[in-house]
């Protein structure tokens, strides 16, 4: 198994409205059927805007809008120490 993680910035939306995670979340099974194994983080950069979705295979986490140069780093700081060989950066916050 490949292991990598996704990062997906939400601002002011909820993660329903998250074409990137729901289709991540979607095509899941697919992923993994591939050989790959990824860990979704999903900073929701407008704390309060939407609720913390539970799915085991998101780490939820919240800022305060945050720069996203910023969040970027400090996700890959984390994916990497983790040995994780691949890091997916997907920008949902902005229409």
């Amino acid at each position: 198994m490949f292991g990598f993680s996704i990062i997906i910035v939400l601002y002011k939306k909820h993660y329903e409205n998250s074409l990137a995670l729901t289709t991540i979340l979607e095509r899941l099974e697919e992923i993994r059927t591939a050989g790959f194994v990824p860990k979704i983080y999903v900073w929701n950069n407008s704390p309060g805007y939407t609720p913390a979705i539970n799915h085991d295979s998101v780490v939820w986490m919240d800022g305060e809008n945050i720069s996203l140069p910023l969040i970027y780093n400090r996700i890959a700081e984390i994916s990497f120490s983790e040995g994780d060989d691949l890091l997916m950066i997907s920008d949902d916050d902005t229409d």
